[in-house]
């Protein structure tokens, strides 16, 4: 694990004083979602901030336009009732005591160092923040998605031999660090003086480390030496059991995702959805039950109180082997999902979730199971991590895919409806949902951190504290751009992305060979039909056998260029449709 720790932006500057300029509507906004006004208070939180911490436990949010509703009154009681039930059970688990979450001044996972091209950069996006990532042959490093000069994407660029960031549009060159090295339309003098101005160093360098093959960023743009100095100091939340643990793991899959961070996480604290949505692959929709959430709070930080983590009563009422069930959400990025199994065994779900921009975030995901006691692998994902040992990592992927696929076709619409439902008539979750039973506990918990800690945003649709100049939340998508796995997936990996490039080459290959066959079959059969079969009995039938068996090896090798074409599609667009899942 390596922290770069020197900062282009690092000179000293002397102490003047100055007179505070009037705040922008943008500084307003920036403000207000880093949890603090021009009104300082004694905790740091600011005015906004400090009014955030006094709420209570039963605020609701008000609309701000005035709505007609047929709702009885006697619905409108039974529904406050359960809220209010719901309320006493669920506890938010963060006290007004402590200090609201700190977004910026924490590590996110990016990139899987082994399946990402080093020889280019990469664009990213980070809390709504545009980042150029490259790798200069020993570490990878982050800045700002803009050149000094011209303002030209330093994305669009390339990485030099000498691992130096070329901007393609003057070619000017970058080190890890952003200092710039080398203006080639720059005289010796121009260019020491250039490099003497800060102004020419790349904006925003941020830290970056690489563990258990993960890139980590760190969320603060500043690049000074004091943010360097905060990432040196703080931990990534990891999950350690990758370096430890003797079961069976995956390997690392990375994708964009079309909906928002908040959203995956919802939908990653809901264990009642996993037998509907992903009938066929991890349970059956015919065994949905009732269960409950028991919050463990001996297992979460007492000094911070962030995480949240909660266990399933009966811990078989996803799947009937699992012996004991829980959910730890460790913010900003992990949601740790443990079983153990009734035979020993134990299976453990890693996902990474970062949010990029409004509407879209980062998955970087893996599974870790664990043998039973007697050596065979428990159920669950334990099938599928026996499996990655002996299959290529291309096809995995695919498999991932099909999982992902079963629960983005509703999130990315959940977030649209949502965002809808406040706009139209004022309402968040606490009026749009209707969430009557137990299982639906750790969600309300969830969205109760998002209340506490989050920043309410009406342009973005979301409660993640974006960056002022992020994009507004995209609009609704169709099909096609919803299961687009080669936008989303497939050019980013380079396992894929190779995988693609080969099975076009097989399918093409396999074809050819196939038509060869089959002409070549056709022709020893012609030959046999010429000559006469009473004079020459056996050299007919062995011109007819091997004409035979050239027609099978030519049926073989297009049903194989066939299986290429269909793997090398799910590479690219891989459609789903619960209702075709019988």
């Amino acid at each position: 694990m390596m922290v770069s720790m020197v900062s282009a932006r690092s000179a000293a500057v002397p102490l003047v004083s100055v007179r505070r300029a009037p705040q922008t509507t943008m500084m307003r906004r920036r403000n207000r979602q880093r949890g603090y006004s021009r009104g300082g208070s004694a905790n740091g939180l600011g005015q906004w901030g400090a009014a955030a911490a006094r709420r209570t436990k039963t605020a609701r949010f008000v609309a701000t336009t005035t709505t007609t509703t047929t709702t009885s009154k006697e619905e409108e009681d039974q529904k406050e009732k359960n809220y209010q039930e719901d309320e006493e059970e669920c506890d938010d688990n963060v006290s007004p005591e402590v200090a609201r979450f700190n977004w910026t001044a924490q590590w996110y996972p990016l990139l899987v160092d082994n399946l990402t091209d080093k020889s280019r950069p990469q664009r990213m996006y980070l809390l709504g923040v545009q980042l150029v990532m490259w790798h200069d042959g020993k570490d990878w490093h982050a800045a700002e998605d803009v050149c000094p000069h011209r303002l030209a994407p330093m994305s669009e660029g390339r990485v030099e031999a000498d691992g130096t960031l070329m901007c393609s549009y003057h070619g000017w060159r970058f080190d890890g660090d952003g200092k710039a090295l080398d203006i080639p339309q720059a005289t010796s003098e121009e260019m020491e003086r250039a490099r003497q101005n800060e102004r020419s160093c790349l904006r925003g360098v941020r830290p970056v480390q690489t563990i258990h093959n993960v890139v980590w960023v760190w969320g603060e743009r500043d690049g000074d030496a004091d943010a360097f100095l905060r990432a040196s100091n703080t931990p990534a939340k990891t999950f350690d059991e990758l370096l430890t643990t003797t079961g069976h793991a995956d390997g690392w899959s990375m994708r964009d995702l079309p909906y928002g961070w908040e959203y995956f996480m919802e939908n990653v604290s809901d264990s009642s959805h996993v037998p509907v949505s992903h009938h066929g692959i991890v349970g059956n929709r015919d065994d949905a039950k009732p269960f409950r959430w028991i919050e463990d709070k001996e297992a979460c930080d007492p000094d911070k109180n962030f995480d949240l983590k909660f266990k399933i009563d009966p811990p078989g009422a996803v799947e009937a082997e699992n012996v004991e069930a829980s959910h730890h959400f460790l913010p900003p990025c992990l949601m740790r999902i443990e079983t153990v199994k009734s035979g020993g065994g134990k299976s453990l779900l890693a996902l990474y979730c970062t949010p990029t921009k409004p509407g879209h975030s980062r998955l970087i995901g893996t599974t870790v199971t664990c043998p039973n006691d007697d050596g065979t692998m428990p159920g669950g994902f334990g099938p599928m991590a026996k499996m990655a040992s002996v299959v290529p990592t291309f096809f995995m992927h695919i498999f991932g895919t099909a999982f992902i696929n079963q629960d983005g076709v509703f999130l990315h619409h959940q977030e649209q409806n949502m965002a809808e439902q406040y706009r139209l008539r004022g309402e968040d979750w606490h009026k749009s949902c209707y969430l009557p039973t137990k299982v639906d506990k750790m969600n309300v918990a969830f969205r109760r951190w998002m209340d506490k800690h989050g920043a309410k945003s009406e342009d973005v649709g979301s409660r993640v504290p974006y960056e002022p100049e992020a994009p507004p939340l995209p609009p609704r998508m169709s099909d096609e751009e919803l299961f687009d796995v080669y936008s989303s997936h497939t050019k980013n990996c380079t396992a894929c992305s190779a995988a693609s490039k080969n099975l076009a080459k097989a399918r093409i290959t396999f074809y050819i060979v196939s038509a060869a066959l089959a002409i070549a079959g056709a022709a020893v059969w012609a030959v046999a039909a010429s000559s006469s079969p009473y004079s020459a009995a056996s050299a007919f039938y062995k011109k007819c056998t091997f004409g035979s068996v050239l027609w099978i090896f030519s049926a073989l090798s297009a049903f194989i260029g066939t299986v290429a074409a269909n793997l090398r599609e799910k590479l690219h667009y891989f459609p789903y449709s619960h209702q075709d899942n019988n």
